[in-house]
């Protein structure tokens, strides 16, 4: 089966939706699919655009006539994969390299990540099912969030349209699933598969937990979702109380998101400051998958404030939770199935800095309880999110999509 996954950002930049692809497409190939990853031209680790918005100045003009482009040159990466950096803007001029993929590749199923910012809430993407249909291809589309782009002139509902010609859908999380649950085609189209670990533990490392001052960790990105400042506020309220503890923050913003996120990352910096918070924390900034691993291994406590609660696309979480750290986080609507408090994981309520506090202090008060938790939340995802498990589920959906097998034949 040969693959066509299409994705906004690749590594080395810096985006979840990203790795994602990174880390399925090298299963896919080690499955025995070809996968070939068309992709933006950037590799800049940071770089910055205009905010999209879906309200900007009314409807989009219709998309202008097709212009013929060089077909992309895809080149193997070294795990299996074929990589090329051939978008420069995902605005209607990306369908003329789309369109140049397809007639150069012949794919049988278009793997398109749909993850609405990254590009630009431009309605173009939301064409290229489309484009897939009228190349003999299959496009399944997995949505990374349901944000809607903007309207065109010739387009009024750009992700309905996506929705309608993509011969299947996979969602990640189970508050996505039950929105899109309500659209007459679910039925027949729709998939739950949960992202993976995006970091995994290096070989013949184990957790234990650090001499001296109780650590506590929060990796990943910064953005409004994340809660970044419930966390600050819970460990100011601890120490208040007397406690001894300290908190790393290795976090940076999306790379396609600087200048939209800045102000948030500004908000963090003030918190931090008008907490007084600088003798209880070290903050690091964006680091490597390495150093994330070396944090988490040395950290008695891994801390997720998710303000929609944990869900099945937080590979942040995953990351750790693989790793054997014991993990805390909050519980709202899309909590995912096997996770039980006190059990494989620490649960708060979301938005609630006393009870996020009070959660960590349990941790503290109970180091005996850590090493069991943490290994029960490992167990958790290598029995329900181990990567070659979500690549052959995934495979199964383009099979049940229509897509040709590598015999020729028609699933």
């Amino acid at each position: 089966m040969r693959v066509l996954m299409i994705a906004a950002t690749y590594p080395p930049t810096r985006c979840g939706v990203g790795d994602y692809v990174r880390r399925l497409g090298a299963e896919l190939a080690a499955a025995g699919a070809e996968v070939l990853v068309l992709t933006g031209m950037s590799t800049e680790e940071e770089h910055a655009h205009t905010a999209p918005s879906a309200a900007a100045e009314g409807p989009l003009d219709r998309a202008p006539e097709a212009q013929p482009v060089g077909a992309p040159r895809f080149e193997p990466t070294g795990d299996g994969l074929a990589l090329a950096r051939a978008v420069g803007h995902w605005d209607y001029r990306c369908l003329d390299t789309v369109r140049a993929a397809l007639d150069s590749t012949r794919p049988d199923v278009v793997a398109l990540q749909y993850h609405g910012e990254d590009y630009l809430l431009h309605p173009a993407v939301c064409r290229i099912p489309g484009l897939a249909r009228s190349a003999g291809a299959r496009c399944v589309a997995t949505l990374h969030n349901l944000q809607a782009p903007r309207a065109a002139v010739d387009l009024p509902d750009p992700l309905g349209r996506l929705l309608e010609e993509s011969a299947g859908w996979i969602c990640t999380n189970t508050l996505d699933e039950r929105r899109l649950g309500a659209h007459p085609l679910s039925r027949e189209r729709l998939h739950r598969i949960a992202t993976g670990a995006s970091i995994t533990r290096p070989p013949g490392r184990t957790w234990s937990p650090p001499e001296g001052v109780f650590r506590a960790l929060y990796f990943g990105f910064l953005n409004p979702v994340k809660g970044v400042e419930y966390l600050l506020r819970a460990v100011a309220r601890l120490r208040d109380q007397g406690r001894d503890l300290r908190l790393t923050i290795a976090a940076g913003v999306h790379t396609d998101a600087v200048a939209r996120l800045r102000a948030y990352a500004d908000r963090i910096e003030r918190e931090i400051a008008a907490l007084d918070l600088d003798g209880s924390l070290d903050r690091l900034g964006y680091v490597s998958d390495e150093e994330v691993s070396r944090l988490l291994l040395s950290s008695h406590l891994a801390v997720f404030p998710f303000r929609e609660g944990i869900s099945g696309k937080n590979t942040s979480f995953w990351s750790a939770m693989e790793h054997g750290t014991p993990c805390l986080s909050t519980r709202g609507e899309g909590c995912p199935e096997g996770l039980a408090d006190g059990v494989n994981v620490l649960l708060a309520p979301v938005d609630d800095e006393e009870a996020l506090a009070d959660r960590i202090a349990w941790a503290m008060d109970h180091p005996e309880a850590l090493e069991a938790l943490g290994n029960a939340g490992r167990e958790h995802v290598r029995r329900r999110l181990g990567w070659e498990s979500l690549a052959r589920r995934t495979l199964d959906v383009y099979a049940s999509a229509g897509v040709r097998t590598a015999a020729g034949d028609r699933a």
